[in-house]
């Protein structure tokens, strides 16, 4: 909104659609089909996989005149490659478009070069975590309001007063002051509390206000904030806006006792402090919540620009702000586009307008070594703490993290513990609406009032919803609901009987996992055999848990194992490991900072990285000639088809010792070379552009350098396919026309190979371009490495 004296106007933004990925060329054409615009051509002509992003704007004026602008550009927004809106969403397509049949997707192509998103650990939002240390209980609850996060933190010391703290405050204020100032009374307080709690809250009853008037006095809000209200309407505002407001206002007294219930509890040592080290803790943010929290910060950024731009306009066009007007100021941000762009190609992730974070190393390039290690790294999960910092307990292996983090695959020195990757079976829950949820357990609420915190309270998302007296019943047709297919499966309810709390959660980054159910001592899916898994889910034989319901029941490793206490029985063990470790043999009889070792070593094993490698064109790319399918492998590797793109060769092996104390190196038979014995080919690419240079062009240069073989080269500047070269020959002729003359500005090899071939493509901006992939036949040599679960050099040949 921006306003002048009398004169005003007011632009909203009431909707939007992104559309499937499109390309505009220079020449004006528009290309949106994916028979035309496809991932392959992006990663080949270094372009962004993106789709056009179109906003209505409402716009008033103060002359009361309202107009609608309907499907106004405002940017492009990258796309995930095989996401509901990318062109090859239907794996029948994707063979025909030049992509490998076992690519997973879920990456982003920027710039033509693939990006990953990997998952970062975070703490609960709207859920109340407590801490305990040098004898300060403390309780915080971080909401979410509109993408933002407001911290409100009560506090408890023996023999002291219960002070709370929220933002906007000036100074801490006495817990029972806000509660009275919310008219709330003080015998309702005390009737909640046992004899015991009423003891220790003896302090905080001392010294209170006599009215609500009283106690609004003595609660100040910091001036700077609504400029112009009264101290009353700063203070109303406060506790409607920062004070836990993802609570309902009249609930908000109710959950902050609920809060000093929770407080005591700790202090008392009832129950122990938040371990936020537990997987039931933290959460995970997604693509999908990293790109939206990026995107809403890029959406207040350019509200604020075009708010400055019309504030600055409007005295000189007075008042005047045409349609024309706002259209051409909008058509000239590239605010959402550039903000993309950036952030994904260098993995600096700023959303300081949302949550005042900046983090890094949010996107990654995706790694194409081998098809485990692609996979690997769109399982990856991060920690937020520093790699430097020398905390121990965030890096321990956690009883919580069994089938939900592989315990074998993380990285070695500095980063060890702090990235995770997710199990064969894991799944992170996406968010969900809680609407009908909330219908569904009115019937068993009682009102909420303060008398009322004595029965279960009842909790959605965090959110108090209000207590109840037949928690059991509740329970029990919630989770008979799920089972059935009417909610959505990864929603999860949890009764936690020591603290007489039921939660159900339907909120995104929660890990889950699938297990069978046992009913009165006997596994549902052995009355079911010859099912798929998907009917066994519909039939409510498996079902999806999260770490803080499974807390809640007793899960069986094996059938034969289950009692009629067990309420969860595994699938399998063998699906507690990650992809990497899930592909040992016999992992479970090695060491296991050896699994942990060849976790890392198989990443690197050269073998087929893709079915497309010709036509790729990557920077570097190991092919393996007779790459194998191992002769003992696991079942996982089969049924996830590792071995459809083998890594390795199942070589003849003698094990003996050897002279001078040798007992780990490796020494391989010449002849066996000979013949191709792992025998492998690198594809190096040379790429070169007329970028910015009009006078340039690909040719066969007459004034040559000094150095390079140049007589290859055709008139086009480029090599024949199959053309031998050597270091210093010229694989691409480029020759710049400047006033002081001729400038040889050709690429020369640094590589012995062979042509492999040859692309000339034009660049989103219209300057043509050249890529050479150079084909380097390799036979191994003394110091090559061989890997078998242990790691050896070739040592003699």
């Amino acid at each position: 909104r921006a306003k002048d004296k009398d004169k005003w106007v007011e632009i909203k933004i009431i909707g939007g659609t992104l559309k499937s990925p499109a390309l505009l060329e220079r020449n004006g054409d528009s290309r949106s089909d994916g028979k035309d615009f496809t991932p392959m051509e992006c990663r080949i002509r270094n372009l962004t996989y993106a789709g056009p992003l179109y906003v209505d704007f409402h716009v008033t004026r103060s002359d009361n005149t309202n107009t609608v602008l309907k499907d106004v550009y405002l940017g492009r927004i990258p796309v995930m490659v095989y996401s509901s809106l990318c062109h090859l969403s239907d794996p029948s397509k994707r063979v025909a478009a030049g992509e490998c049949s076992k690519d997973p997707g879920g990456y982003l192509i920027i710039n033509g070069q693939e990006k990953s998103m990997v998952g970062q650990k975070t703490g609960m939002i709207c859920r109340m975590v407590t801490y305990l240390k040098n004898g300060v209980s403390a309780c915080a609850v971080k909401s979410e309001r509109n993408k933002r996060v407001y911290v409100t933190t009560i506090k408890y010391k023996a023999n002291t007063s219960i002070s709370c703290t929220f933002p906007r405050l000036q100074e801490e204020v006495p817990l029972m002051v806000i509660l009275i100032a919310m008219g709330v009374n003080v015998q309702e307080i005390r009737s909640v509390f046992s004899t015991e709690e009423n003891a220790l809250l003896e302090a905080s009853f001392r010294n209170l206000p006599s009215s609500i008037e009283e106690a609004k006095r003595r609660i100040r809000i910091r001036e700077v904030y609504n400029i112009g209200l009264s101290e009353e309407e700063r203070l109303q505002n406060a506790f409607e806006n920062v004070l836990v407001p993802h609570m309902k206002m009249e609930h908000k007294a109710v959950f902050l006792i609920s809060m000093v219930q929770e407080l005591l509890a700790v202090a008392t040592g009832k129950i122990k402090p938040t371990d936020r080290d537990s997987v039931a803790n933290q959460r995970v943010e997604t693509a999908c919540s990293l790109m939206s929290g990026l995107f809403l910060h890029l959406m207040i950024k350019v509200c604020n620009d075009m708010k400055l731009y019309f504030q600055k306009a409007l005295p000189k066009l007075k008042g005047n702000i045409t349609n024309e007007k706002i259209l051409k100021q909008v058509s000239r941000t590239n605010t959402i586009t550039d903000g993309f762009q950036y952030s994904l190609a260098t993995g600096n992730w700023n959303t300081t307008f949302v949550d005042r974070q900046q983090r890094k190393g949010v996107a990654q390039a995706l790694q194409r070594l081998t098809y485990i290690s692609t996979v690997s790294q769109l399982r990856r999960v991060s920690s937020a703490v520093e790699k430097t910092q020398k905390l121990p307990k965030p890096r321990y292996l956690h009883g919580s993290h069994w089938s939900r983090y592989c315990p074998a695959e993380t990285p070695e020195g500095a980063p060890c513990g702090l990235e995770n990757q997710l199990t064969v079976q894991s799944y992170i829950s996406i968010e969900r609406d809680p609407t009908v949820l909330r219908k569904a357990i009115q019937q068993f609420l009682i009102p909420v009032t303060v008398q009322n915190l004595k029965h279960t309270l009842v909790f959605i998302n965090g959110i108090y919803e209000g207590s109840t007296k037949r928690h059991v019943d509740l329970v029990d047709k919630i989770r008979k609901l799920r089972r059935t297919g009417q909610y959505a499966k990864d929603m999860s309810i949890t009764y936690k009987s020591w603290r007489n709390h039921i939660h159900i959660s339907t909120t995104a980054g929660r890990i889950c996992r699938p297990l069978m159910i046992v009913t009165d001592g006997k596994c549902v899916c052995e009355s079911l055999q010859g099912l798929s898994f998907n009917e066994l889910c519909r039939r409510g034989a498996i079902e999806y848990l999260d770490c803080e319901e499974e807390d809640t029941g007793l899960t069986a490793f094996f059938v034969k194992d289950i009692t009629d206490e067990h309420t969860h029985c595994e699938i399998s063990n063998a699906m507690m490991n990650g992809l990497c470790a899930a592909t040992i043999p016999f992992s479970d009889r090695n060491p296991g900072t050896r699994n942990t070792y060849q976790c890392a070593m198989a990443k690197q094993a050269q073998g087929v990285n893709a079915a497309n490698f010709q036509n790729r064109m990557d920077t570097t790319t190991n092919i393996m000639w007779y790459g194998e399918k191992p002769l003992v492998s696991t079942k996982l590797s089969d049924e996830y088809g590792v071995h459809d793109l083998p890594s390795g060769i199942n070589a003849i092996v003698a094990i003996m010792p050897f002279t001078f104390n040798q007992e780990d190196s490796i020494i391989i038979n010449q002849s066996a070379l000979d013949r191709g014995f792992a025998r492998a080919d690198t594809y190096k690419t040379v790429k070169e552009s007329l970028s910015g240079k009009e006078n340039s062009s690909f040719e066969k240069p007459n004034k040559r350098r000094k150095v390079g073989k140049y007589s290859n080269l055709e008139d086009d500047g480029l090599l024949r396919p199959g053309t031998e070269v050597n270091p210093g020959d010229c694989v691409i002729g480029k020759v710049t026309r400047r006033e002081d003359g001729i400038e040889d500005e050709s690429k020369l090899s640094n590589v012995k190979g062979t042509i492999d071939k040859v692309i000339m493509y034009q660049e989103r901006n219209g300057d043509r371009a050249v890529k050479v992939r150079v084909r380097q036949t390799r036979v191994p040599v003394i110091g090559d490495k061989f890997v078998s679960i242990f790691i050896s050099f070739i040592s003699e040949i």
